[in-house]
């Protein structure tokens, strides 16, 4: 078995917009179309036990818009072992509220979320 390795790129930019049929659309959201979606995925990779990725998502709609903000720090020390930290932001521009479901002018924040995730893979059985 002949197996090749390749380098990675350190830092990789992603961007999309999205690729939803037209008829979809129509059906769920009147007022959109297929170019309302649009993303933005960054990734830097510092060695090969840390990386930080960042994301942007955004849907505009006529005259609204949401954005969904992401940031994620990962740390591997060992195979099976590792540390996430992350932060996401949800925004509305002249949007409606997500609870409420009341239309709300201008720039409104309407969640912000920390958080930090950690495994550890244990490797000696519990007898």
């Amino acid at each position: 078995m002949l197996v090749s390795l390749s380098p990675i790129n350190r830092f990789s930019r992603y961007a999309c917009r999205s690729a939803i049929p037209e008829a979809s659309w129509s059906a769920t959201i009147p007022a959109a179309s297929p170019s309302a979606i649009k993303f933005i995925r960054s990734t830097l990779i510092i060695d090969s036990r840390v990386f930080c990725l960042c994301a942007e998502d955004w849907t505009t709609i006529e005259l609204s818009a949401n954005v969904l903000g992401k940031l994620l720090l990962g740390w591997t020390p060992n195979p099976g072992t590792a540390v996430y930290v992350g932060y996401d932001d949800y925004l509305n521009y002249n949007g409606f509220n997500s609870v409420t479901g009341r239309f709300e002018p201008g720039l409104h924040r309407n969640e912000r979320v920390f958080f930090l995730k950690m495994s550890y893979l244990f490797r000696h059985s519990f007898k």
